[in-house]
């Protein structure tokens, strides 16, 4: 517990980048706006990636927790167009150049970050289905431990 502790004593917040995404219907939506509903968890997935179809797996039951947590998937526009790409690419949004990815620090799927409701950053990158897991898992104790102290 100490190290995660001095983990986040050393974590420097950054101010959400000024980049956009793209929305399922296709339209421009700055990556800031998307914390006005709360705080959000971006997953960098791909629907041709064998640890990403673990972490999808995964969303259902970590959307039906009661969090204040908002999780949205992250896809490259190129996920689009795969002929029999799983349902929840439809509901993604899209990085269409990977500028979102490139800019947060993720380099390849499995990827997560976190936005904060402050407009900073709150938690992440991190790479890889392990790691995802284990970063949901810290958020969703914290939320719940704040939760409780209220």
């Amino acid at each position: 517990m100490a190290d995660d502790d001095e983990e986040l004593e050393d974590y420097e917040r950054e101010e959400i980048p000024d980049v956009m995404v793209q929305d399922p219907d296709g339209h421009a939506v700055p990556l800031r706006s998307l914390v006005a509903t709360g705080a959000q968890l971006l997953l960098f997935l791909s629907p041709g990636c064998g640890s990403c179809a673990g972490i999808a797996r995964d969303l259902p039951r970590w959307r039906a927790r009661e969090l204040p947590l908002g999780i949205r998937v992250v896809v490259s526009a190129g996920a689009l167009d795969l002929p029999g790409a799983p349902a929840w690419v439809e509901t993604a949004l899209v990085d269409p150049a990977g500028e979102v990815g490139r800019t947060l620090g993720i380099h390849g799927t499995p990827g997560a970050v976190l936005l904060g409701t402050d407009g900073l950053l709150a938690g992440g990158p991190v790479l890889g289905s392990g790691p995802v897991r284990e970063f949901y898992v810290q958020i969703a104790e914290q939320l719940e431990e704040a939760a409780n102290v209220s």
